[in-house]
């Protein structure tokens, strides 16, 4: 039987650059050198903790315990190089490549194999001469703790890898001829095929811009496209009915946003219209639209009679207007007759599916479609009570209609929400979700709000990265306007470590739905989870603007501070959020003491504490005590905290690949069990 052992590593590559070419030419003096270069690497491999696994004709394969490690010594080995070159005649001078990569790696009979070993042998040719290539995971490891620059080439296809990968190149001092272009064109036109390649990527960049303009043109379209729906006044005498003009407002935005050239302003960004004072000019410059739709509601038992305008918001033009005077049960044939009106009025090019989508009626079922709207209205306020009650709502629409796909959407969205927010266990929550989601889709496989919750299942629960992606992109396809979707996108995109893709889809959500908070927030997350804590704060700040009392921007400061060492800033954020955690004046001023006594391990300490008494009063994540330990460096505490997690199922689990306060611990065996567990390691 093979004695086999898995672990994560740091694997670096070495190459002496010429070397076939030298030993045709003098083969005494390759010789020489090759020895030469062993007298030189040797004692650097062993200074740095380096286990040279084997030799690779002119190369080494040497395995680090830390991508640190391994990066501190490739550069030592430059710099001795470079000081050997300014000692030695050009003819005994030599150059080498260096490649390095972190991952999985499999030790069986005295070898290594495995990703880690794959990808860190296809980036060392993609370094120059005396240069040195890392992975993003490496980057990722060094971030902030090595003294030279690092630049980012981009992401690429490595030959015979299934995946790309994302490269940076480190910037010696010493070498003046090294340049951020030069590495760009080794990484993209290497070796004797730079002209057809060079060729191949003009056309494949060509063929990409093409595909990414048609795609976006869902999105960002010319002015005559978009539009944004106001809240629809209510005039019923019964003020009651306030949860049905708002219904009525999100279902007409749903229908329009079914229609792929058109940008529809989200629900969200529009409810904070709601009774204002705003002139239509300003209100579409605001939402970054030019034309407007208003309108007014009234029902009277059975009868209701609908106003809707269509205006330019630029010129204040009106462009279309009808009034409905109908029986209730004709509610989804007004909708689709406004949808389709404003269509035309726009010159939209429908689909035969879009069109087909607009005109499906959701229910027949009257008092199950005013559940649903109860639900929605309650679901919208966007708390623990408001949540919890719009499930009731949900499910009283199903029991009045098994067959109302939206209501089994929005029963999943609920306990979405109550998974995602810590309301309710995971364990709990998402199998109502994601069994909800399945019977929407059975009954209404086209519904970009069903696929978009889905997704949400198998990435926060399921842990199936390709399903989940798979889903976001046709719930996308479906609903280009729908902003939660692009939101969610961006943050599975965070947690496989893809940031600048996971920039792409928050901003277009912030197109979609300017003035939510959440979509502000979790462009801020994309940051942080990214490492680049100053635009962390700097959009905190922002969405702070908008509305001080955003708790998750005080969160995401709070952490950004820590990160940063500032101490002092953090603790203020900190303050902030503590009421609404149910924490007291006394829990603020332990904070403030714990702080001037300890420093910032007073706020560990405290923050520890404070997650301890809010644990015996409401259910805590074991994520929260996790994080705390593992700053501590409490490493084995820590990883006791997280097995509880994967253990409950924990939608936590997901930060196990991305989140900074975890990255003393990546190199554990009991850490990497759990990656592997979770599906970030093979």
């Amino acid at each position: 039987m093979q004695n086999e052992q898995r672990k994560l590593a740091a694997i670096m590559f070495t190459d002496m650059v010429g070397y076939s070419a030298m030993i045709q030419k003098n083969e005494s003096l390759a010789l020489a050198l090759l020895k030469k270069q062993e007298e030189l690497l040797h004692p650097i491999f062993q200074k740095y903790g380096g286990d040279e696994v084997k030799k690779t004709g002119d190369g080494y394969l040497v395995e680090y315990a830390s991508a640190l490690e391994a990066v501190n010594c490739a550069v030592e080995i430059q710099r001795t190089l470079h000081e050997y070159h300014s000692a030695t005649e050009h003819e005994t001078q030599f150059q080498i490549r260096i490649g390095i990569h972190i991952g999985d790696v499999v030790h069986r009979d005295g070898d290594v194999f495995g990703d880690g070993v794959n990808i860190a042998a296809r980036v060392e040719p993609l370094a120059a001469a005396g240069g040195i290539c890392i992975t993003e995971d490496v980057f990722h490891q060094i971030q902030n703790r090595n003294e030279f620059k690092v630049v980012r080439l981009g992401k690429g296809q490595l030959k015979n890898i299934n995946f790309p990968i994302g490269l940076y190149i480190i910037i010696l001092p010493w070498d003046k001829k090294y340049s951020t272009s030069f590495a760009r064109a080794s990484f993209y036109f290497h070796k004797k095929k730079k002209l057809l390649l060079l060729v191949v990527f003009i056309l494949l960049a060509i063929i990409i811009s093409l595909l990414w303009k048609d795609r976006n043109t869902k999105i960002k379209l010319g002015d005559e496209k978009s539009i944004a729906v106001l809240p629809f006044k209510n005039l019923s005498v019964d003020v009651g009915n306030e949860y049905f003009s708002d219904g009525i407002t999100e279902d007409i935005i749903a229908q329009l946003s079914k229609m792929s050239s058109v940008k529809v302003i989200s629900r969200t960004s529009v409810m904070q219209y709601k009774n204002t004072n705003k002139n239509i000019r300003t209100i579409g410059e605001e939402l970054g639209v030019t034309t407007i739709l208003e309108g007014s509601i009234r029902r009277e038992g059975n009868n209701i009679r609908i106003v809707a305008q269509l205006i330019d918001a630029g010129k204040d033009k009106h462009l279309w207007a009808e009034t409905y005077d109908a029986k209730l049960e004709n509610i989804f044939s007004i909708q689709s007759d406004v949808a389709q009106k404003i269509g035309i009025a726009l010159r939209a090019q429908l689909s035969s599916d879009e069109r087909v989508r607009i005109e499906k009626v959701a229910t027949k079922n009257l008092e199950a479609y005013n559940e649903y709207l109860k639900g929605k209205y309650f679901w919208n306020i966007r708390n623990e009570e408001s949540i919890r009650k719009s499930v009731t709502y949900f499910e009283r629409a199903i029991q009045l209609d098994s067959s109302f796909a939206q209501a089994y959407t929005g029963l999943a969205n609920a306990y979405i929400v109550l998974g995602d927010w810590g309301y309710t266990p995971s364990n709990t929550a998402y199998p109502i979700a994601k069994s909800a989601a399945m019977k929407a889709l059975s009954l209404d496989s086209l519904s970009g709000e069903a696929h978009a919750v889905f997704a949400m299942v198998h990435f926060d629960y399921d842990w199936d990265w390709i399903e989940a992606e798979k889903e976001f992109l046709r719930a996308i396809e479906l609903n280009p306007s729908y902003a939660t979707a692009h939101q969610w996108y961006a943050e599975f995109l965070s947690h496989m470590k893809r940031y600048d893709d996971a920039l792409r889809e928050i901003r277009i959500a912030q197109q979609l739905d300017p003035l939510s908070l959440i979509v502000s927030t979790i462009e801020a997350y994309v940051h942080y989870y990214g490492r680049d804590y100053e635009k962390t704060i700097m959009q905190c700040k922002k969405t702070l603007e908008m509305n001080p009392n955003s708790y998750p921007s005080y969160f995401y400061l709070y952490l950004a501070y820590r990160q940063l060492g500032l101490y002092e800033e953090a603790v203020a954020a900190r303050k902030i959020m503590i009421p609404d955690e149910g924490g007291s004046d006394e829990d603020i001023q332990t904070l403030e003491q714990s702080f001037r006594s300890k420093g910032s391990n007073g706020i560990i300490e405290w923050e520890y504490n404070f997650q301890t008494e809010r644990a015996k009063k409401t259910f805590v994540d074991p994520y929260a005590f996790a994080i705390l330990l593992a700053r501590q460096n409490k490493v084995e505490e820590a990883l006791d905290f997280l097995e509880k997690d994967f253990e409950i199922h924990s939608r936590y689990c997901v930060f196990l690949n991305m989140s900074p306060d975890l990255d003393n611990l990546r190199s554990h065996p009991r850490f990497i069990e759990l990656m592997i567990k979770v599906g970030f390691l093979k």
